[in-house]
């Protein structure tokens, strides 16, 4: 399953008919792809900047394998078009400025779509040397360990030449070294005239440890490489109090440029928490479109608009808006600033790393010495990669190391408020327009004993000083000035930027970003799914889920035995084991928490980016689970697979077996805690679970959805924890795959025993104490059980009609059941099940199934009539009704009319992709989102095993159908048939060839009664 990529463009598309992108100016070249909707193939266009024609009859067939991820055919609609080396006046186009790029249609006059870009021209080509030395290089790596390398280099045809050196890290660029240490041994060698030694440290230990390879690329390609096992351990400051983004305020000030704030304004609101205030400050800005646009942005609850009565220039701007927020921190972000994902978290991540914080400054594509992965301004993405995909790809290849530099960059800057009371704000007498203050406030702070990070995690974007024009060269020489006179060690200070190890990993890392934004899954949403055992049914419907999501989500999984952690990654239809952590303080149900838990888990949530995390059970967890989660940027979904949030029983069992439905007041003495030993908590009565449940409502209160699989125990859940909000708290029943669904059982014949399947491991809460009476009242040998699963040893029942078939696999079950001759199913559970994974494989193989009177099981059977709800308190009773509805002719029938009913619709209907949907939109609204349609797709296979299937033009029109982004599940025409009559899709997409003949009219038909949007 895809969740199709569409996204808002800042393409402007004047031509409706038409799909496609301007991506920008690259290297020189116009890259984007355009796609007719009438026109499957290659277009011919002109292209046009700033008026001027720099293209004609340029063909879009270039293949884009983004563009054909994203549904448009083949991809292969893709331009590149270079521009000529100078524009209409004959002069060289500007680097640092910006062209409006048109595209037509080759020969035409209609603007098809329109993009005001960045360019970017390749650098002019170096003057040849009159006489170039030959380069004949040779070297060695003699000494490498975790901090240090030491060697090398020379070129034999010029001995004496100083070279410059690329260092690679695992095969990626780290740095360049000079060639410049004396070498005494080279020269008396002949190999040199006394220099030629390589020297540089090295922080590997940054990198945690493992094998890394050290290489050093020669001036003439060669490459001499070396490995290093890194055991050390990285020193980590003590960190010091987090603070809450509610304790923060942005200050955006803002004149002109009304382009850039409509998509900073954009940003911000998808991309800042709501309790973040932000605070625009408009400097009496000429242009109209500013008012309109700061209007318009004031209408959310947490932003707020100034406007100075006079121009008070950039400094004066910005300390108003400081004085204007009270006691909170501010963060400073320019105009033509566009943030990501949880910048705000990361940003107070760094300044809570260690004591005396003063400034935060995350890196960028245009933010000079803090930009990667190249210092300056001159950053592209790779092609076909939108700046919030490269961001997360960015933060999940950071390390976190906060390098410390002497001064931030108000470009997106958090300052402390303490900070701020000890050394006062800007100086506006100094740098009345900018260009400089940050500099000089963050030299004076340093001198006082504040630091300076780098949040080397969060990426925010930058178009650079465009308010400031043409003035902008003037204004920086004159800060500068400044700087250098009131701070001689400032020019020695700054130098960390080009040399720093950090810093260079930092951009180092950022590379290894650009790299994987070329693999899909590298960059897709993270979610981590929180369970406590291996066994049973939550774990395998997990499993379910990060199956059929993988295509839109990287999953991975948590696990907790009390003892130990475990992180595992779910890829390539397993779980890849990635950390580990032994507890020394271990989870018990006293506390319910643990500090070492709650300390390691909060540094995997960081380190991994999750965008959910969601807890399929808190058994063996901490408590502070949820909270930490939420502490980290994550919203949190929580599952609610038993009852054991309410009861530590799970169950809600009694401990003499009587199911008392969570109510206290039915509670006749104690419960028997099932997941932990019976000495680990005290005697679990009423007062000790109304203890267990306050716990449980405080430390789900902050979660931002739940789920369960039934109505009744939603019900019941509610009614024990009054802190969840209803509102927040759906319903999603667990999907399944079958390969086929048979038809296994059979009749039950007169002469014959009646042969009873009981799937699943069979305790006391499974029916256990029902089968061993039921056996005892059997004189007349009409009963017989056939067990697929374990029996509880401890019952000791010896009796050849209880029949112990062994434990199965779920992908086994019907293989398993064939040839036991089975007449009917049993699932004796005697307590209120939230689902019943056993009743749907019965009804899978075609078994109608015998359930006790427990709201979810019985209102499964009701609903379908698949089977007979029958009493349980009652053996006699029970074993009479059962006896007769087994010889009942009429009965039987009906149970297989209503099976086969059962197969043909939920059977095929209610498949894991259909709840993997449900899912995704939980998890949207969880992220404040609205939820999006869900359509169903039959497409035809792919042709040979190997090829992706042709259902990219089938996914366009499900998004032209339903004129919107959309959740597609694709299907068998079958499977497509039950889910329009159960109603469960809002559209669907057909390719006729995919759908048999015999099955094209009650399609069509279904298709006109669903009354939804749909595409033939």
């Amino acid at each position: 399953m895809r969740k199709l990529p569409f996204r808002k463009s800042e393409t402007v598309a004047a031509a409706p008919e038409f799909s496609g992108h301007i991506d920008g100016i690259h290297d020189g070249a116009i890259m984007g792809w355009i796609r007719a909707a009438s026109h499957q193939g290659p277009l011919q266009v002109d292209l046009l900047a700033n008026g001027q024609g720099v293209g004609f009859s340029v063909l879009a067939g270039d293949h884009r394998p983004d563009v054909e991820a994203a549904g448009f055919g083949d991809g292969r609609y893709g331009f590149r078009c270079p521009m000529p080396a100078t524009d209409a006046r004959g002069q060289p186009w500007p680097s640092d400025q910006t062209a409006l790029i048109e595209l037509r249609i080759a020969g035409g006059t209609q603007t098809l779509m329109t993009r005001q870009v960045a360019i970017q021209m390749p650098p002019p080509a170096p003057e040849p040397e009159s006489q170039p030395i030959a380069l004949d290089c040779d070297g060695r790596i003699e000494k490498l360990g975790e901090t240090h390398l030491r060697g090398w280099v020379t070129n034999r045809n010029n001995i004496g030449q100083i070279l410059r050196i690329e260092v690679l890290i695992d095969g990626v660029f780290f740095c360049k070294v000079l060639n410049d240490q004396l070498r005494d041994d080279l020269l008396r060698a002949g190999l040199s005239e006394g220099r030629g030694g390589v020297r540089l440290s090295l922080p590997l230990r940054q990198l945690g440890k493992g094998t890394h390879a050290i290489s050093l690329r020669l001036p003439d390609g060669r490459l001499i490489s070396k490995t290093v096992e890194v055991q050390g351990q990285l020193y980590l400051p003590a960190p010091a109090a987090r603070i809450a983004p509610a304790d923060c305020a942005v200050i955006v000030p803002v004149y002109n440029a009304a382009e850039d704030v409509a998509i900073c304004i954009e940003r911000l609101r998808a991309h800042t928490p709501a309790e973040v205030e932000i605070l625009f400050v408009d400097d009496a800005s000429p242009d109209p479109g500013i008012a309109r646009l700061l209007d318009q942005a004031s209408a959310c609850p947490n932003i707020r608009v100034l406007r100075n009565d006079r121009n008070l220039g950039f400094t004066a701007t910005v300390n108003r808006g400081i004085a204007e927020i009270g006691r909170k921190h501010p963060i400073l972000l320019n105009s033509d600033a566009r943030v990501t994902p949880d910048w705000i978290g990361g940003l107070l991540t760094a300044a809570g790393s260690r004591a005396r914080v003063a400034t935060v400054t995350p890196m960028s594509d245009r933010a000079g010495a803090f930009s990667a992965p190249d210092m300056g301004n001159d950053n592209g993405l790779p092609p076909g990669i939108d700046e919030i995909t490269f961001a997360r790809a960015f933060r999940r290849r950071a390390l976190g190391l906060y390098p410390l530099v002497p001064t931030g960059n108000g470009f997106c800057m958090f300052i402390h408020r303490a900070c701020l009371d000890e050394i006062g704000a800007l100086d506006v007498q100094a740098f009345p327009r900018g260009y400089g203050e940050e500099n000089d406030f963050c030299m004076r702070a340093g001198r006082a004993g504040w630091l300076h990070l780098v949040d080397d995690r969060t990426y925010v974007f930058h178009d650079r000083s465009k308010s400031f024009g043409s003035a902008k060269d003037e204004l920086i020489k004159a800060g500068r000035a400044v700087i250098d006179r009131r701070y001689p060690e400032y020019k020695k200070a700054i130098r960390v930027f080009a040399h720093g190890d950090e810093l260079a990993l930092a951009r180092m890392q950022a590379r290894r970003a650009q790299e994987d934004c070329q693999d899909p899954r590298a960059t897709l949403p993270r979610t981590l799914y929180v369970v406590a055992t291996q066994t049973g049914g939550t774990p395998h419907t997990n499993i379910d889920l990060m199956t059929a999501l993988y295509d839109v989500r990287d999953s991975w999984l948590l696990r907790c035995d009390s003892t130990h952690l475990v992180l595992s990654r779910w890829q390539d239809g397993k779980l890849h084991e990635m950390l580990r952590h032994d507890l020394g303080e271990a989870i018990d149900p006293i506390r319910h928490a643990s500090t070492e838990y709650d300390e390691v888990v909060a540094g995997w949530l960081r380190r991994f980016e999750f965008g959910i995390v969601h807890i399929r059970h808190l058994a063996w967890h901490s408590l502070n689970l949820p909270r930490i989660a939420k502490e980290t940027g994550c919203r949190v979904v929580f599952s609610f697979h038993d009852f054991y949030t309410i009861c530590p029983s799970v169950k809600l069992l009694q401990a003499d077996g009587v199911f008392y439905g969570g109510d206290l007041d039915q509670l006749a003495g104690e419960v028997v805690p099932e997941l932990w030993k019976p000495d680990a908590m005290p005697p679990a009565g009423a007062a000790w679970i109304g203890f267990w449940r306050e716990r449980f409502d405080r430390a789900l209160a902050c979660c931002d959805a739940f789920v369960t699989t039934s109505a009744s125990a939603r019900a019941r859940i509610l009614a024990a924890l009054p802190g969840i909000d209803p509102a927040a708290f759906a319903i999603i029943p667990h999907g399944r795959d079958f390969p086929e669904l048979l038809r296994l059982r059979q009749v039950p014949r007169h002469g014959q025993p009646v042969r009873i399947l009981v799937p699943g491991n069979i305790g006391t809460a499974k029916g256990l104490g029902v089968i061993q009476a039921l056996l005892d009242m059997d004189r007349d040998r009409l009963l017989e059980f056939h067990v697929l699963g374990r029996v509880d040893a401890s019952a000791q029942i010896d009796d050849p009609r209880l029949v112990r078939h062994g434990t199965y696999s779920r992908d086994d079950f019907a293989s398993r059941v064939r040839g036991l001759g089975i007449h009917l199913g049993a699932v004796f559970s005697i307590w209120d099940e939230t689902y019943c994974h056993t009743l749907t494989e019965l009804w899978s193989v075609g078994i109608p199934a015998l359930v006790f009177d427990f709201p979810t099981v019985a209102g499964r059977v009701r609903a379908s009539g698949a089977g007979w709800v029958l009493p349980h308190d009652d053996i006699g009773l029970l074993y009479r009704q059962l006896i007769g509805i087994a010889f009942d002719p009429a009965e039987q029938d009906r149970a297989d009319l209503a099976l086969a009913a059962w197969q043909n619709g939920p059977g095929l209907a209610e498949s894991t992709r259909l709840m993997a949907a449900r899912y995704l939109n939980l998890y949207r609204r969880a992220q404040g989102q609205a939820a999006l349609p869900v359509v169903g797709v039959v497409a035809p296979p792919p042709p040979e095993p190997e090829a992706p299937p042709p259902w990219g033009g089938v996914r366009q029109e499900a998004h032209r159908a339903l004129q919107g982004d959309c959740i597609c599940i694709t299907m068998p025409a079958q499977a497509l048939l039950a889910n329009l009559n159960s109603g469960t899709l809002d559209g669907a997409t057909v390719q006729s060839d995919a759908v048999p003949v015999t099955l094209a009219s009650a399609l069509h038909e279904a298709l006109h009664r669903a009354a939804i949007p749909y595409t033939l």
